[in-house]
């Protein structure tokens, strides 16, 4: 619960500069200001987003872990922060990149066609069928995203072989590894249920969940050191 709360504050402290920086693009997007101020409105928007997203992925990853080496029996505090250590932030953020550029890349082949469709019949139908299309490999790779970032700490590896290792992986257990991504979603939603308090305990059960299903997907390192 601590390294949640851990977790919590230090990703609003991150999301507060984004938030603050899409307050004043709407302010000047909503008027007739400068487009000088538009623009650097919108400039430093990307900035702060850019910079709340890669805290939060390398911050991501090490609290991942952290669960993980719960159930090691060898957590500390200190792992919440293992995405920062050594080169494991650059793989992650390499990591990110690159599967986000996948999910754009598919965005655009699937809601292109659909637009064109969309304006040229003059029908929302297209649109709707092309969505449901993207919905398909989005959630495809989205269970195997689930497991890259941890892979990069937990094995001290590069984005390349952590992408390979956890969608080959999860490939060949693609159903098992769904079923258990939407167990911890509804353990860490019940929380909410209790006036949102809930959460502080249903989040830490969940990442739990999570970690053992983890380590049975892709074992223990033969060590299982954990520095």
């Amino acid at each position: 619960m601590l390294a949640t709360l851990i977790f919590w504050g230090i990703s609003i402290v991150v999301q507060a500069p984004m938030q603050f920086a899409q307050v004043l693009l709407e302010r000047f997007m909503g008027g007739k200001g400068d487009p000088m101020m538009m623009v650097a409105a919108g400039g430093v928007f990307f900035f702060f987003w850019a910079l709340a997203m890669s805290i939060s992925c390398i911050l991501t990853a090490g609290f991942m872990y952290f669960f993980i080496t719960t159930l090691r029996k060898k957590a500390n505090l200190d792992h919440v922060f293992a995405g920062f250590r050594g080169s494991n932030w650059a793989q992650i953020l390499l990591a990110f990149a690159v599967l986000f550029a996948a999910i754009l890349a598919l965005a655009l082949i699937f809601m292109i066609p659909g637009g064109v469709l969309t304006a040229t019949m003059k029908s929302e139908i297209p649109i709707l069928v092309f969505a449901g299309l993207f919905l398909v490999p989005l959630i495809y790779l989205s269970v195997g995203m689930g497991f890259v970032f941890p892979l990069i700490v937990d094995r001290g590896i590069g984005f390349r072989e952590a992408l390979s290792i956890a969608f080959k992986t999860v490939h060949s257990q693609w159903i098992q590894a769904l079923g258990l991504l939407l167990l911890v979603g509804l353990v860490a939603m019940s929380g909410v249920i209790l006036c949102c308090v809930g959460v502080l305990a249903t989040i830490p059960l969940s990442y739990l969940i999570w970690s053992q299903g983890y380590r049975q997907l892709f074992g223990d390192p033969d060590s299982a050191e954990v520095d």
